[in-house]
């Protein structure tokens, strides 16, 4: 294992504790505000908390560009813990464990998440309200951090919320990678401007229609519609989730088969007939050895016959069972995304955080006449003689 994947493992899993010590597990006692010395530590701390939710409400309230960087910026701080979540799942007997959780836990994500937005108020919506009304009663009625404290366990739900969210993300990519080796191309109905090259086109021209005459057509009849496409195991299960969350269609009745890569055929005839993948290209000019044996007996080419269509029904049944499985996946993380971007919950995010900014806004400024100066001075003075008199 490369060294630096070592140091995000192990930063991970300190970033882990280490958040879960000082978030729930620190003693914490009441302190009354303003405070009576606000050091220079809390001070730029306060001043920081501000300025993330300031940050926050101007990604959601003016360019959606803000709001994509603000996105990434906390991917990148959640990276090392999720590459020891990756790490964790890579043990065998916890991989085990995961994908049977996994597999009991689907119907009720797809009923939290898919029938009814129950995921999203009880890991996000409902703890922020109870954190902000107890932040709010502390700060603007009772002038002292005291209930925020006593309700601060409530936070774990977030983590959690962020924690599923980032794993099934992650989840979905490893069973796209896994079952791209097995599937080569999916056959489904043509719907225009899917195909990859047809994307290349109207990113090249933006009048272009795969609909309009063929300019290579001999028979000059015009351009004959394709009633199917092929396209790679990872296109189809992105085309098929878009198309089922955004537009209400859902693709799996237009399936037609799948082709599978050498490596399936190869892994299926050794699993199933006990012996390597022999394509003997029948139907091309090729025919069966006459000396050919296998599971099925001697007798040629029945038995060759009878082991091609046993390992096609156990590919076939496979290949369900692969885009079944990464498309409830794929499903769910699309309809939680869909979820986190509708306008009502944007509005609720930016009242929420408006009033977390407003309460540390009025901590910051009550408590700034009890800032430690003196210390602020020297530290500042310290920089200075650090950076050095550029004349």
């Amino acid at each position: 294992m490369p060294m630096k994947k070592v140091s995000l493992i192990l930063l991970g899993f300190l970033l882990f504790v280490l958040y879960f010590w000082l978030r729930f597990l620190r003693l914490r006692i009441s302190k009354p505000l303003p405070f009576e010395e606000l050091s220079v530590f809390s001070f730029f701390t306060i001043l920081y908390i501000c300025w993330i939710f300031f940050y926050i409400l101007k990604s959601l309230l003016f360019t959606q560009r803000s709001s994509l960087q603000l996105e990434q910026i906390i991917e990148w701080m959640f990276t090392p813990i999720m590459e020891f979540d990756k790490y964790l799942k890579s043990i065998s007997l916890l991989k085990t464990f995961y994908d049977k959780l996994l597999g009991y836990l689907i119907p009720y994500l797809r009923y939290m998440i898919i029938d009814t937005n129950y995921f999203f108020k009880i890991f996000w919506l409902y703890p922020r309200m109870i954190l902000l009304t107890a932040l709010f009663l502390d700060v603007m009625w009772f002038r002292q951090f005291h209930y925020k404290y006593l309700v601060i366990t409530i936070g774990i739900l977030l983590f959690l919320n962020r924690y599923i969210k980032h794993s099934l993300r992650t989840t979905k990519q490893d069973l796209l990678t896994y079952y791209s080796q097995y599937i080569s191309k999916v056959c489904t109905g043509y719907v225009p401007l899917v195909l990859p090259y047809e994307k290349e086109r109207l990113a090249e021209d933006e009048n272009y229609n795969p609909y309009e005459d063929d300019e290579d057509d001999e028979d000059g009849e015009g351009y004959v519609p394709i009633t199917t496409m092929l396209l790679s195991f990872e296109d189809y299960i992105e085309f098929a989730t878009e198309s089922e969350v955004y537009q209400n269609i859902i693709r799996e009745k237009d399936r037609r088969f799948c082709i599978s890569t050498r490596k399936a055929d190869d892994e299926f005839w050794e699993k199933h007939i006990k012996q390597p993948y022999r394509n003997f290209r029948i139907g091309f000019g090729g025919e069966v050895p006459k000396d050919y044996t296998n599971i099925f007996g001697d007798q040629v080419p029945s038995n060759y016959y009878k082991a091609y269509e046993l390992v096609e029904k156990e590919l076939d049944k496979s290949e369900d069972e692969a885009i079944k499985k990464t498309m409830d996946i794929s499903l769910i993380v699309a309809y939680y995304s869909k979820t986190s971007t509708e306008e009502i919950v944007k509005y609720l995010k930016i009242l929420i955080y408006t009033n977390y900014l407003i309460c540390w806004l009025y901590v910051l400024i009550i408590s700034i006449q009890n800032l430690e100066i003196e210390d602020m001075i020297i530290m500042l003075n310290q920089s200075w003689v650090k950076i050095g008199v550029p004349f």
